[in-house]
């Protein structure tokens, strides 16, 4: 039988009622990683989110009453069903939300196969590609891009500024005034505006009805405007900063701008659907699109087919298995072999003194268990800063993640970055690799070591911890882990080259005693 063919009627019940139950289920099923979309809402970057969904809601509803597609079921949704599932299970071992929110969408898709067919997924498939832009970016990828556009437009705004004579020297991240310094933080590196126009130049190329290339040009101009008018703001901030002091660059005058800067990317990238409409044969904008279909005769509701029965029954079974499975392929949590509290404060020649984090840091990184503190070694007086994080079952919301995440949010800038083995041996006289990165803040910097234990490995990448995460749930139904993050200042004699030397040092000694801390690793 062909994907397109009507398949046989199951039942003469109407088909609404069960896909309306399949939706809850769906959202029963996909719980877990949808609440975490949800908190990413309440960032700046993503606050468009809701208003994208209901757009997406009102286009399938709109394409569909106007299209009226005919209903023929296929079972080719079980596929769409099948992937979905496979993308939930992934984020799930894998503590990789982005990757179980994403499988949502072939949900949906499966779901609409199975009830109604292709000409329906037809109708539906731009409502469901705008769906996409609501699901927040994997971290990985948005620190990466953070750095590249921070600097981008760091050094587009200087040149502005340049432009129209201010004395300006840029050093990375940091624009030098003379008689004071802006320093370009993640917030200014221009994914507020980049990810909501991406979702406006989705939505008007799909409106614009008109030749495909003019289609592509707009979806794409998103990155240049963005790009563009993030380095005007902060050509615009530095010009006020010079005249009025850094306090015209803060606060309030500062959101206003941004809020001012965002609504010159919108005004922009409808005067390029205005000249893109005019190049060629004319095209139009279809501004009805985002209007309720008004139609008197309601649409048809077919009966429910067997493909329809199937979904239905296999999104039951999901709902119900979600957590319950999951939780039975991840095992139990694993603690600690002594709690890290009691980590030794005398390593050999090392003196430590413990600190705390913040509580309300602690309550957002959800850990089991972890130490911090300072060490000194005898007759020198810089000193290096200890910090182990444990989880005893990493899932959403409670996994390690990168140092490197971090640090520019703290308002560091990260000088250099590799991957460096050092002269210490880890389990089975393997040498420690770690990452090795050099920040700088003001005229501070540091040297900063970190690595991930998970299960007896030593990683420095956080793709390669997700990797083994997964494997290690299905192997070992294990899935503790832990953070170690080493920071020595760079200061006085010998500089970098002394305080790879004190780290070295210090990691010789700690090793041991984070061996007897941490749980074994498994016997493979």
């Amino acid at each position: 039988m062909s994907n397109g063919a009507r398949v046989s009627v199951g039942s003469h019940a109407g088909v609404f009622p069960a896909v309306i139950l399949s939706f809850a289920l769906l959202l029963v099923w996909f719980w877990s990683p949808l609440s975490v979309v949800a908190s990413f809402w309440a960032q700046d970057e993503y606050s468009h989110a809701p208003l994208v969904a209901i757009v997406s809601a009102l286009i399938a509803w709109q394409r569909v009453v106007t299209l009226r597609p005919p209903p023929a079921p296929s079972w080719s949704g079980l596929l769409l069903l099948a992937l979905a599932a496979l993308l939930f299970i992934v984020g799930q071992l894998a503590a990789f939300s982005s990757a179980s929110a994403y499988g949502f969408i072939p949900a949906l898709a499966g779901l609409c196969l199975c009830f109604f067919g292709w000409a329906y997924l037809r109708a539906c498939a731009p409502a469901l590609i705008l769906l996409l832009f609501t699901v927040p970016l994997p971290q990985i990828l948005v620190v990466g891009l953070t750095a590249d556009l921070q600097l981008l437009s760091s050094t587009l705004g200087v040149r502005m500024l340049d432009a129209i004579g201010l004395p300006v020297f840029q050093e990375g991240n940091l624009i030098d005034l003379g008689t004071l310094k802006l320093q370009i933080v993640e917030a200014c590196s221009g994914l507020r505006y980049l990810f909501p126009l991406m979702s406006c130049s989705y939505l008007a190329a799909y409106l614009v009805e008109d030749v495909w290339w003019k289609k592509g040009v707009l979806f794409l101009s998103a990155i240049p405007i963005t790009i563009v008018l993030n380095s005007l703001r902060i050509a615009l901030t530095g010009v006020a900063a010079d005249r009025w002091g850094v306090e015209a660059a803060q606060g309030f005058i500062h959101e206003f701008e941004g809020w001012v800067i965002f609504m010159v990317c919108l005004a922009t990238l409808m005067v390029e659907v205005w000249l893109l409409l005019r190049v060629g044969p004319r095209g139009r904008f279809r501004f009805e699109e985002l209007s309720l279909p008004r139609r008197e005769a309601p649409l048809a509701s077919p009966s429910l087919s067997r493909p329809g029965w199937s979904a239905l029954a296999i999104v039951a079974l999901a709902a119900v298995a979600a957590k319950a499975g999951v939780a039975a392929l991840q095992g139990s949590e694993s603690a600690p072999v002594a709690s890290l509290r009691e980590f030794p404060l005398v390593l050999d020649e090392w003196r430590g003194r413990p600190d705390q984090i913040d509580p309300d840091v602690y309550a957002a990184l959800n850990l089991s268990d972890y130490f911090l503190g300072d060490y000194l070694a005898e007759g020198d007086g810089v000193p290096v800063n200890f910090y182990v994080a444990f989880y005893a079952a990493q899932k959403f919301g409670a996994s390690s993640h990168s140092p490197s995440n971090c640090i520019p949010g703290g308002g560091w800038r990260i000088l250099s970055s590799e991957i460096r083995r050092l002269p210490v041996a880890w389990i089975d006289d393997h040498p420690l690799e770690v990452s090795r990165i050099v920040i700088q803040k003001g005229a501070d910097r540091a040297l900063v070591y970190y690595w991930f234990d998970e299960r007896g490995r030593d990683l420095t990448e956080v793709t390669s911890v997700k990797w083994h995460l997964l494997l290690d749930s299905l192997r070992l139904h294990r899935t503790d882990g832990a953070l170690i993050r080493v920071v020595s200042p760079i200061t006085g004699p010998g500089g970098e080259a002394a305080a790879e030397r004190r780290m070295d040092a210090f990691v010789a000694r700690a090793n041991p005693a984070l061996a007897q801390h941490l749980p074994a690793p498994p016997a493979l």
